[in-house]
């Protein structure tokens, strides 16, 4: 089965393309265990024990004392606004040189699984990059305390919090 990365709907393997919401869906072959086996008996101790959503310090560009904080007790949409498209995505890049930046409007999404902290490309034109990887669309890879994304070519550090 395959899941929806937008809509959560499941569907049978080798379904391209979500009926309900129109996503292209990933590869079976994408859909693994990987993420369940990276969490630590730590990670998942610090964060269930207390209840509380993991929480992230972005550092956008360059310099460092430009900062958004970020508590991902629900699925977070990186990108830039439009306003003239009715767009306004949770963390928006716009204000750091997002549209020069490459950034697109739903350019990624920031999400706990587990205790982890998970990032994903949503099929953007100019791609997100962990420590210097570019990731597949849709494709979740986790986010440790210290890694760096790239949104287009404005870089973000991570701290966890």
């Amino acid at each position: 089965m395959i899941e929806c990365p937008n809509c959560h709907t499941k569907f049978i393997a080798n379904t391209l393309v979500c009926s309900e919401c129109g996503a292209l869906l990933p590869p079976e072959e994408w859909v693994s265990n990987e993420i369940s086996t990276e969490i630590t008996r730590e990670q998942a101790e610090s964060t269930t024990e207390l209840g509380l959503p993991p929480a992230v310090r972005l550092y956008m560009g360059e310099e460092t004392d430009q900062s958004i904080d970020v508590v991902l007790d629900k699925k977070v949409i990186i990108g830039r606004s439009d306003p003239a498209s009715q767009v306004f995505p949770e963390i928006d890049l716009a204000p750091y040189g997002g549209l020069e930046k490459g950034v697109s409007r739903r350019h990624a999404r920031l999400s706990s699984r587990r205790g982890l902290i998970i990032i994903e490309d949503l099929a953007s034109i100019n791609g997100t990059y962990l420590n210097g990887k570019r990731l597949t669309p849709y494709l979740p890879e986790v986010v440790h305390d210290g890694d760096q994304i790239q949104i287009g070519s404005l870089p973000i550090r991570v701290e966890v919090l």
